[in-house]
């Protein structure tokens, strides 16, 4: 199995080529590209399509030259902010993310759900679906067209009173299975899959939502499970911090993985270690990550 990262600290802190190298050089063979760090209304996303082309094909052939793969891509977001110009224009960068990943050679496109303020718990459920079902669908053709499937990440709220963590858009793998199996079937194909983030799924803990955790939420989902963030938490805070910082069971995960024969990449979303050690670290802290992921597959001859 493929070991991956984000490209976030390491490109943002030391440029693409030079930060395509430290992570090459701490022994990780895929990426997760973190165009998330982009603006929506600057370069790349407002350059005419042959620029737009020729500069995602540069960043490919440094990937291919630091011996790295693409093997997803996480677009920005927010996804939606309720208002009905940006989101507008949040859905175009969206298209053109569908294009990047193409480019960058990656088949698979992370693209969260949108997340209205009112869908919290079992709240504007049905409202929202319909939101999403109607974004998600408009990017069918950009789908289709670049050969690329869109993965749906399983998502948190806050509690605007209490201030905890709370469930919401795609929290419970239910409710993934559903905007995937539907999403698929209104296009009649594959195109919509499973985004898991593992650190996510360790945060909620409500009567009525048991199944929010990682290896039932793996069961769950099945062969819809194509990417995954793996990342490790509290039980409180989103920590984005590497296996064996938090208390998430990484042996359960890895065998929930076999069990449902996942063949995606193990792909870390835990750059905050990078955050905390800093910029003189960073080969440090790039090796630690691949180390303790490459743990785990080992033990559990993923």
């Amino acid at each position: 199995m493929l070991i991956g990262t984000i490209t976030d600290y390491a490109v943002k802190h030391f440029g693409m080529e030079k930060g395509l190298e430290i992570i090459a050089g701490a022994g990780f063979n895929s990426l997760d590209f973190s165009m998330f760090n982009y603006s929506l209304d600057e370069e790349p996303f407002n350059l005419p399509d042959e620029e737009f082309k020729k500069y995602f094909k540069g960043i490919a052939e440094t990937i291919s030259k630091n011996g790295l793969i693409v093997g997803q891509t996480h677009t920005p977001f927010p996804t939606y902010v309720e208002d009905i110009k940006r989101d507008e224009e949040i859905l175009e960068v969206q298209a053109k993310s569908i294009y990047a990943t193409s480019l960058l050679g990656s088949k698979y496109a992370i693209i969260h759900p949108a997340v209205p303020k009112k869908r919290k718990y079992d709240r504007y459920k049905e409202e929202t679906k319909q939101i999403n079902m109607e974004r998600y669908l408009h990017l069918y053709e950009y789908l289709e067209k670049h050969d690329v499937y869109c993965c749906i990440e399983n998502m948190f709220s806050r509690d605007s009173y209490t201030g905890l963590i709370c469930p919401t858009t795609c929290s419970t793998a239910e409710e993934m299975v559903d905007y995937i199996d539907t999403l698929n079937s209104l296009t009649n194909s594959n195109r919509y899959c499973a985004c898991l983030d593992i650190g996510h799924s360790n945060l909620l803990h409500y009567n009525g939502y048991e199944t929010i955790n990682a290896a039932d939420m793996i069961k769950i989902l099945g062969d819809r499970l194509k990417t995954l963030h793996v990342q490790d938490t509290d039980e409180v805070h989103d920590l984005h911090m590497p296996p064996g910082f938090g208390n998430i069971d990484f042996d359960d995960v890895c065998e929930a993985l076999k069990e449902v024969g996942y063949k995606g990449v193990f792909s870390l979303e835990a750059d905050s270690l990078c955050y905390k050690l800093g910029k003189e670290c960073v080969n440090e802290s790039q090796k630690l990550m691949y180390r303790i992921a490459k743990k785990f597959i080992d033990a559990h001859n993923l």
